[in-house]
């Protein structure tokens, strides 16, 4: 038991450490030597304070400190206080607590089946809790709060609260942290709770409990990324439909080898900043800024959450405005959404595409505005104009990683335009992920940067928060292209169901266009007008609505084109054209909207940077004879497509958290 402390007193001490030393200097060093050597004459000109900077993330580091003393947050493997203990319990899965006289793991790497016909047995899960302690999972599950107080990411569920979890390895696996639990002496009839389990929890003398229920969940989405190659990221062994093992509770043992979700501890006092200012009377607009690789991502799902929970009913305003590692949409646009439910997994788990009254995306084409710069500037400040008429809610802004060069005068024109009331700038211990400076409001509004902003053109009074990066364990599961092919197959899996392992998918949602009564257009590559059928041919497209005035007609037989660097405005809805008919001329689309609102809304198809994966081709089969392309593949075929995407053994290495 000594030499367990003096472990894991050492390795908070190199957690320590790692924090305040990056090369020999702090992250806050880092930046005063990117301020001295790496910056150009106008960020000289800027005169930034980067010692008052310094004393900014120390106090907040300090107010943090402070409030996690208080806490005494705990891992998942903590040892429980045996003076005031909480007991948090979940069917459908079990883990033991060991006795605590032995250092060992709570239970081991434990696992709950999903419901079968041959298996209808349940189990119990006790594991002893203090407030603020954590129980990670890997998997899909149903989480029912019924007694107690929990928090996912953020989000704090209340009783009877029953949200989907995805706590999948693409990202940082997700925790059930305790809050607050009931006393049973005042409570001891729960309902769909069998009193016999509450008098045996009253014999252990536990004063407070927590219940929840986790229960296994297989959507469509898991489905398709199944059959699709990605079996490894869905579900880990068999069972008798899916080879599933369903849920897997992460052990002491076994949690260096998994990248567990964290919270810095200065992460709850930048919140109480916000949440005091939103107190005040005034509208909280934050803007999440950072280089790549700093957590931008992880730290803007655990603002919207926490705001949410604030005002479940009226919801939160989100401005998506990096069309690369999108958070609310597919690659390659941009999107405001009006989010009323929490966002309880990796991005691909809560895609939403279509413009309507409660949310909004703009085509820009590619992942990156490098080269489209003026139609990403168009799109923020459309999207930015657009968000104003719900003014009476909080709104959370995330943004790109890129942190040098052009980088630089995109996230000074995106804080003009927006207009915050706080920044958030993430910072990294290693140079290459920040920007040369602070964004605070004195050198954002004099800076000579911006593009489509000039030096002093708006009056800028945002509060700026410096936070450090949380580093955790990174895997080499999937990078930058493949998140964005899971995306396509999770959005594509609302149309596409699959019933089984080896049975044939289903399609729904084939409706045909005639190609004179719409726009023709392939992104990015000048495309034969007599070429550009065989181009959209099996390919990927959005459904837009153009400006009118934007659109040429060529003849009554053709199909319609777009003047030269005209806007692509408005996404309706994405599609897969599926074939082609040149007698009918007409295009057999695959997608989500009704023939009424294709012949309304959409006058464009526009073929995006952003393709289809290589395997969806052989997945995409289709019983109706309507659409006459594709064949469904045979067994074997199948087999060796599942063996082309399993990988060797993935190496492990610590790296800063996931955008």
């Amino acid at each position: 038991m000594v030499s367990q402390k003096k472990e894991r007193q050492g390795k908070d001490l190199k957690q320590k450490k790692s924090l305040k030393n990056c090369n020999g200097s702090s992250p806050i060093k880092a930046m005063k030597g990117n301020a001295r050597n790496g910056i150009s004459t106008d960020d000289k000109e800027a005169k930034v304070d980067v010692q008052g900077q310094d004393k900014d993330i120390e106090r907040i580091a300090g107010n943090a400190n402070e409030t996690s003393k208080k806490k005494k947050k705990k891992s998942l493997w903590t040892t429980p206080s045996p003076k005031k203990k909480q007991k948090t319990a979940a069917t459908d899965c079990e883990v033991e607590e060991p006795d605590q006289s032995k250092g060992e793991a709570i239970g081991k790497d434990n696992s709950c089946d999903s419901d079968s016909e041959d298996a209808e047995r349940k189990i119990i899960t006790d594991v002893d809790m203090e407030e603020h302690y954590n129980v990670y999972f890997q998997g899909i599950a149903r989480v029912h709060l019924i007694v107690g107080s929990v928090k996912i990411s953020g989000y704090e569920l209340e009783e009877g609260e029953e949200h989907t979890v995805y706590s999948l390895l693409s990202h940082s696996l997700l925790a059930l942290e305790a809050k607050k639990g009931i006393d049973l002496s005042i409570k001891k009839d729960i309902p769909g709770v069998p009193k016999d389990w509450i008098k045996e929890l009253m014999s252990d003398e536990i004063k407070e409990v927590i219940i929840v229920k986790m229960t296994h969940h297989f959507p469509p989405m898991a489905k398709l990324l199944y059959v699709a190659g990605w079996r490894d990221l869905v579900d880990r062994a068999k069972d008798p439909t899916y080879g599933l093992k369903s849920l897997h509770l992460i052990s002491r043992g076994s949690s260096r080898r998994y990248p567990l979700y964290q919270e810095a501890p200065e992460w709850d006092a930048a919140l109480e900043n916000i949440k005091s200012s939103y107190r005040r009377g005034k509208m909280p607009c934050i803007v999440v800024a950072g280089g790549q690789k700093v957590g931008k991502s992880t730290f803007f799902r655990y603002l919207v959450n926490s705001l949410l929970s604030m005002q479940r009913s009226k919801g939160v305003l989100c401005l998506d405005f990096d069309p690369g590692q999108t958070e609310l949409s597919l690659p390659t646009c941009l999107t405001f959404l009006h989010v009323k439910s929490p966002l309880l997994g990796p991005p691909y788990t809560h895609l939403t595409v279509g413009s309507n009254d409660s949310c909004k995306q703009i085509l820009i084409g590619t992942s990156t505005p490098q080269f489209v710069l003026q139609k990403y500037l168009n799109a923020v400040q459309s999207l930015s104009t657009f968000s104003r008429n719900y003014e009476s809610l909080p709104m959370v802004i995330n943004t790109m990683g890129w942190s040098n060069g052009t980088g630089i005068d995109l996230i000074l024109d995106v804080i003009r335009i927006t207009q915050p009331t706080h920044v958030i700038q993430i910072c990294s211990e290693k140079r290459q992920f920040n920007y040369p400076f602070f964004l605070n409001s004195e050198t954002v509004e004099g800076h000579r940067g911006g593009i489509a902003t000039k030096p002093g053109s708006s009056y800028l009074e945002h509060q700026m928060i410096p936070l450090r990066s949380v580093s955790v364990l990174k895997l080499s599961m999937c990078n930058s292209s493949s998140l964005r092919e899971i995306s396509v197959l999770s959005y594509f899996s609302k149309i596409i169901s699959q019933e089984g392992k080896n049975e044939k998918s289903s399609m729904k949602g084939i409706v045909k266009i005639k190609w004179c009564d719409v726009v023709l257009h392939v992104f990015s590559t000048e495309v034969p007008r007599e070429k550009i059928l065989q181009a959209l041919n099996a390919s990927l497209v959005t459904l837009c609505k153009v400006d009118p005035n934007d659109i040429e007609t060529v003849g009554p037989y053709y199909p319609k084109q777009l003047v030269q660097d005209a806007d692509f405005k408005d996404i309706i809805g994405w599609g897969i054209v599926r074939g082609i008919d040149p007698l009918a001329q007409e295009l057999y689309v695959l997608t989500d909207l009704s023939e009424e609102t294709v012949a309304s809304s959409v006058n464009a198809i526009i073929m995006p940077d952003l393709y289809l994966p290589t395997h969806s081709y052989t997945l995409f089969a289709e019983n109706s004879k309507e659409a006459p392309y594709m064949e469904q593949p045979r067994k074997e075929d199948r087999v060796e497509l599942v063996k082309d995407r399993v990988k060797k053994r993935s190496k492990y290495s610590v790296r800063n958290m996931e955008r």
